[in-house]
């Protein structure tokens, strides 16, 4: 029985990858440095393609839709993960990433068995799938950077849960195999429907989720400016008198409070200039930060004033 009209549901997960290609790739232009929203548009264009391609596929193999489609959508996937190393500011990997599809293109392309068996390709489809998505979650548990994000957790849940369910279909496949083409509206097994379905929820979370990562990124950014002394890179009066408020309220009967300032330097200004003077409140921050213990906090209160 077809509960859910599988080309209906690619069809609606092509609309969405093509949407956000285009929202990442406008995001971009804007903000030419991030990488990752290059990488990602890309990633949501190059999914997109795949499914155009894929929904051309007839009964038999043929290279361009089954060879490079699947490749593609591979491809895509890789690119995301790609996208969360720039993001956390990791090396590029270009060779794993290029590992899985271009495995995928060799094995359906020189291999006979695999050309005719969707069974085979379905189980070599699916552990790509799975290998790319526990390659997505790792880097998310792994990164200090991410777990400041709470919405690093909700990316890291979806592509380890779509890696799971791909990994699914492999005892799925053998127990329930498919009818005809999947392309062609040939009614399905309940768990290819399903499955189907879960890859267009797994394309619109993932999107929202990864805008979600950006705007809290820079929401974290703005914070720690308004918190930093632009000149010495400390904080600031504001970030001190914070943290030191919530200090007495934790362990007021715990800490020591230094107050320092700097002698004599308005006349290091007036003889050698200003550039001169921002270098000693740079290097007194400096030799400050290595003299304390690394579990205080010091800042700038102002001028050449200096508290820990």
């Amino acid at each position: 029985m077809d509960i859910l009209h599988t080309p209906t549901i690619m069809l609606s997960s092509f609309a969405t990858l093509v949407i956000f290609a285009a929202f990442f790739g406008l995001a971009w232009r804007q903000e030419r440095k991030s990488l990752e929203l290059l990488l990602w548009s890309s990633a949501f264009a190059i999914g997109a393609l795949g499914f155009v391609l894929l929904t051309l596929r007839g009964d038999g193999y043929n290279f361009i839709t089954i060879s490079l489609g699947n490749a593609l959508a591979v491809l895509g996937l890789a690119m995301i993960w790609l996208g969360l190393r720039a993001f956390d500011n990791q090396p590029l990997k270009i060779a794993s990433a290029l590992i899985g599809p271009i495995l995928w293109i060799v094995v359906t392309y020189s291999s006979d068995y695999v050309r005719e068996s969707v069974t085979s390709r379905i189980v070599l489809y699916s552990l790509l799938i799975f290998a790319y998505s526990a390659l997505i979650a790792h880097e998310i548990f792994r990164s200090e950077n991410f777990r400041k994000l709470p919405s690093s957790y909700i990316v890291a849940f979806v592509f380890a849960t779509h890696g799971l369910l791909y990994l699914s279909r492999i005892p799925l496949i053998l127990i329930w195999p498919l009818a005809g083409n999947t392309a062609a509206g040939t009614a399905q097994p309940l768990w290819y429907q399903l499955l189907t379905f879960e890859l267009f929820l797994h394309s619109l979370a993932g999107g929202f989720a990864f805008f979600a990562l950006v705007k809290e990124r820079t929401q974290q950014r703005y914070k720690l400016a308004s918190e930093t002394d632009a000149l010495t890179g400390v904080p600031n009066r504001r970030s001190f008198l914070a943290q030191l408020e919530s200090h007495l309220a934790t362990q007021p009967a715990r800490g020591a409070l230094l107050y320092l300032d700097i002698d004599h330097f308005k006349a290091i200004n007036d003889r050698f200039g200003h550039t001169v003077g921002d270098q000693v409140l740079v290097e007194f921050a400096q030799i400050l930060s290595k003299a304390v213990p690394r579990s205080a906090v010091i800042a700038r209160i102002g001028g050449e004033e200096f508290a820990a």
